[in-house]
């Protein structure tokens, strides 16, 4: 799960610009995140897992990148 997180650290820094600290409690809303970087950090993490994570799991709606983690490593887990 380090991996993960470590992952979406990457992408939220290279390919979504932020800037703030990045905590795996971080929320979606603390960094600041708008829907095309949050579409951005799904999109690499499907391709890079090569999974797909449905929005129908998504029920509650992941908070904070903890909550993300888990999300794709039950998707992992599922393949």
């Amino acid at each position: 799960m380090q991996q993960i997180f470590k992952d979406i650290k990457e992408v939220l820094i290279q390919d979504c610009h932020v800037e703030q600290e990045i905590q795996e409690n971080s929320t979606i809303e603390d960094l600041s995140l708008d829907s095309i970087s949050l579409l951005t950090l799904i999109t690499t993490l499907e391709n890079k897992y090569e999974i797909i994570l449905d929005e129908t799991q998504f029920d509650p709606q992941p908070k904070t990148l903890g909550d993300i983690v888990q999300l794709v490593q039950k998707a992992i887990e599922d393949k």
